[in-house]
Protein backbone atom coordinates (compact mmCIF):
# COMPACT_ATOMS: atom_id res chain seq x y z
CA UNK A 1 0.00 0.00 0.00
CA UNK A 2 1.24 3.12 -0.97
CA UNK A 3 0.99 5.98 1.37
CA UNK A 4 -1.28 8.83 0.68
CA UNK A 5 0.35 11.95 -0.36
CA UNK A 6 -0.42 14.80 1.75
CA UNK A 7 -0.63 18.07 0.11
CA UNK A 8 0.83 20.71 2.25
CA UNK A 9 -0.60 24.11 1.97
CA UNK A 10 1.94 26.43 0.77
CA UNK A 11 1.53 29.90 2.09
CA UNK A 12 2.93 32.52 -0.06
CA UNK A 13 4.20 35.70 1.43
CA UNK A 14 2.19 38.66 0.32
CA UNK A 15 3.72 40.74 -2.32
CA UNK A 16 4.54 44.36 -1.87
CA UNK A 17 1.64 45.27 -4.08
CA UNK A 18 -0.84 43.31 -1.95
CA UNK A 19 0.54 44.82 1.22
CA UNK A 20 0.26 48.33 -0.15
CA UNK A 21 -3.30 47.62 -1.40
CA UNK A 22 -4.29 46.30 2.05
CA UNK A 23 -2.79 49.34 3.70
CA UNK A 24 -4.67 51.60 1.27
CA UNK A 25 -7.92 49.75 2.01
CA UNK A 26 -7.36 50.04 5.77
CA UNK A 27 -6.59 53.74 5.39
CA UNK A 28 -9.69 54.30 3.23
CA UNK A 29 -11.79 52.30 5.67
CA UNK A 30 -10.50 54.39 8.57
CA UNK A 31 -11.17 57.64 6.67
CA UNK A 32 -14.70 56.54 5.74
CA UNK A 33 -15.42 55.50 9.34
CA UNK A 34 -14.17 58.85 10.66
CA UNK A 35 -16.17 60.81 8.05
CA UNK A 36 -19.38 58.87 8.73
CA UNK A 37 -18.89 59.35 12.47
CA UNK A 38 -18.32 63.09 12.03
CA UNK A 39 -21.40 63.40 9.80
CA UNK A 40 -23.59 61.46 12.25
CA UNK A 41 -22.33 63.49 15.23
CA UNK A 42 -22.87 66.74 13.29
CA UNK A 43 -26.40 65.71 12.30
CA UNK A 44 -27.29 64.73 15.88
CA UNK A 45 -25.72 67.97 17.12
CA UNK A 46 -27.78 70.00 14.65
CA UNK A 47 -30.98 68.24 15.67
CA UNK A 48 -30.31 68.70 19.39
CA UNK A 49 -29.15 72.30 18.84
CA UNK A 50 -32.24 73.08 16.77
CA UNK A 51 -34.52 71.56 19.39
CA UNK A 52 -32.79 73.56 22.12
CA UNK A 53 -32.89 76.75 20.05
CA UNK A 54 -36.57 76.35 19.14
CA UNK A 55 -38.07 74.67 22.21
CA UNK A 56 -35.92 75.15 25.31
CA UNK A 57 -34.17 78.50 24.93
CA UNK A 58 -37.30 80.64 24.33
CA UNK A 59 -38.80 79.27 27.56
CA UNK A 60 -35.76 80.45 29.52
CA UNK A 61 -35.86 84.05 28.30
CA UNK A 62 -36.82 86.52 31.03
CA UNK A 63 -40.12 88.19 30.11
CA UNK A 64 -41.08 89.85 33.41
CA UNK A 65 -39.13 91.37 36.24
CA UNK A 66 -40.74 92.44 39.50
CA UNK A 67 -38.27 94.25 41.74
CA UNK A 68 -35.37 91.78 41.81
CA UNK A 69 -37.33 88.66 40.82
CA UNK A 70 -37.25 87.56 37.17
CA UNK A 71 -39.87 85.38 35.50
CA UNK A 72 -39.12 83.37 32.38
CA UNK A 73 -41.43 82.59 29.49
CA UNK A 74 -42.14 79.09 30.79
CA UNK A 75 -43.48 80.49 34.08
CA UNK A 76 -45.57 83.04 32.19
CA UNK A 77 -47.12 80.39 29.92
CA UNK A 78 -48.01 78.22 32.91
CA UNK A 79 -49.79 81.18 34.53
CA UNK A 80 -51.55 81.83 31.24
CA UNK A 81 -52.67 78.19 31.17
CA UNK A 82 -54.14 78.53 34.67
CA UNK A 83 -56.00 81.74 33.75
CA UNK A 84 -57.32 80.41 30.44
CA UNK A 85 -58.24 76.93 31.67
CA UNK A 86 -61.90 77.36 30.83
CA UNK A 87 -61.65 80.14 28.22
CA UNK A 88 -62.55 79.54 24.57
CA UNK A 89 -59.53 79.14 22.31
CA UNK A 90 -60.58 82.10 20.18
CA UNK A 91 -60.16 84.45 23.14
CA UNK A 92 -56.75 83.30 24.39
CA UNK A 93 -54.96 86.33 22.95
CA UNK A 94 -57.07 88.62 25.16
CA UNK A 95 -55.63 87.03 28.28
CA UNK A 96 -51.95 87.70 27.51
CA UNK A 97 -51.81 91.06 29.31
CA UNK A 98 -53.96 89.71 32.10
CA UNK A 99 -51.45 86.92 32.75
CA UNK A 100 -48.55 89.40 32.86
CA UNK A 101 -50.43 91.58 35.35
CA UNK A 102 -51.34 88.53 37.42
CA UNK A 103 -47.70 87.46 37.66
CA UNK A 104 -46.67 90.97 38.69
CA UNK A 105 -49.45 91.41 41.25
CA UNK A 106 -48.90 87.96 42.73
CA UNK A 107 -45.21 88.61 43.24
CA UNK A 108 -45.92 91.99 44.83
CA UNK A 109 -48.40 90.34 47.22
CA UNK A 110 -45.84 87.69 48.18
CA UNK A 111 -43.13 90.34 48.68
CA UNK A 112 -45.29 92.70 50.76
CA UNK A 113 -46.89 90.01 52.92
CA UNK A 114 -44.02 90.15 55.40
CA UNK A 115 -44.69 93.89 55.93
CA UNK A 116 -48.06 92.88 57.45
CA UNK A 117 -46.65 89.81 59.24
CA UNK A 118 -48.59 87.47 56.97
CA UNK A 119 -47.39 84.05 55.91
CA UNK A 120 -48.84 80.93 54.37
CA UNK A 121 -48.15 77.47 55.75
CA UNK A 122 -47.54 74.42 53.59
CA UNK A 123 -50.85 72.90 54.68
CA UNK A 124 -52.77 76.03 53.66
CA UNK A 125 -51.03 76.06 50.29
CA UNK A 126 -51.76 72.36 49.67
CA UNK A 127 -55.40 72.85 50.64
CA UNK A 128 -55.74 75.85 48.31
CA UNK A 129 -54.09 73.91 45.47
CA UNK A 130 -56.59 71.08 45.93
CA UNK A 131 -59.67 73.29 46.26
CA UNK A 132 -58.57 75.57 43.42
CA UNK A 133 -57.67 72.62 41.18
CA UNK A 134 -54.21 74.09 40.59
CA UNK A 135 -51.34 72.17 38.98
CA UNK A 136 -48.78 70.54 41.26
CA UNK A 137 -45.80 72.68 40.24
CA UNK A 138 -44.05 75.90 41.24
CA UNK A 139 -46.60 78.08 39.47
CA UNK A 140 -49.55 76.35 41.14
CA UNK A 141 -47.82 76.72 44.50
CA UNK A 142 -47.17 80.43 43.88
CA UNK A 143 -50.79 81.04 42.85
CA UNK A 144 -52.06 79.16 45.92
CA UNK A 145 -49.69 81.10 48.22
CA UNK A 146 -50.90 84.39 46.72
CA UNK A 147 -54.55 83.43 47.24
CA UNK A 148 -53.93 82.44 50.87
CA UNK A 149 -52.02 85.66 51.57
CA UNK A 150 -54.70 87.77 49.88
CA UNK A 151 -57.45 86.12 51.93
CA UNK A 152 -55.47 86.65 55.14
CA UNK A 153 -54.83 90.29 54.25
CA UNK A 154 -58.52 90.83 53.56
CA UNK A 155 -59.53 89.23 56.87
CA UNK A 156 -56.91 90.89 59.08
CA UNK A 157 -56.40 94.31 57.49
CA UNK A 158 -59.26 95.26 55.17
CA UNK A 159 -62.37 93.99 56.96
CA UNK A 160 -61.52 95.60 60.34
CA UNK A 161 -61.11 98.97 58.59
CA UNK A 162 -64.56 98.86 56.98
CA UNK A 163 -67.10 101.15 58.65
CA UNK A 164 -70.11 99.50 60.28
CA UNK A 165 -72.58 101.60 58.32
CA UNK A 166 -72.31 103.79 55.25
CA UNK A 167 -74.57 106.48 53.84
CA UNK A 168 -76.13 105.18 50.67
CA UNK A 169 -77.21 107.00 47.56
CA UNK A 170 -79.40 106.01 44.67
CA UNK A 171 -78.45 107.49 41.36
CA UNK A 172 -80.55 107.43 38.27
CA UNK A 173 -79.30 108.48 34.87
CA UNK A 174 -80.87 108.67 31.46
CA UNK A 175 -78.81 108.60 28.32
CA UNK A 176 -80.16 110.67 25.45
CA UNK A 177 -79.63 110.21 21.77
CA UNK A 178 -78.34 113.66 20.85
CA UNK A 179 -77.21 117.04 22.18
CA UNK A 180 -80.49 118.57 20.97
CA UNK A 181 -82.40 116.48 23.48
CA UNK A 182 -80.06 117.67 26.23
CA UNK A 183 -80.49 121.33 25.24
CA UNK A 184 -84.29 120.90 25.26
CA UNK A 185 -84.28 121.48 28.98
CA UNK A 186 -85.26 118.02 30.00
CA UNK A 187 -83.68 116.77 33.20
CA UNK A 188 -80.90 114.39 32.36
CA UNK A 189 -79.65 113.38 35.79
CA UNK A 190 -81.67 112.93 38.94
CA UNK A 191 -80.37 111.68 42.23
CA UNK A 192 -81.57 111.28 45.78
CA UNK A 193 -79.78 110.63 49.05
CA UNK A 194 -81.22 108.31 51.68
Amino acid sequence: MAGKHRKEKIEHAPTKRQVSRWEKQKKQSRIITICVTVIVVAAVGLIIGGYYWEQVMPNQVTVLKVNDVSFDFDYYTKVLDIITKSAPKEQLSYYADMAAQAVEQSELVRQKASDFSLSATDEEIKKEMETGNLPQNVVGSDVARTRVLTNKYTETVCIPKLPKSVQQAEVEAMFLESKAMVNDGRPVFCGALF
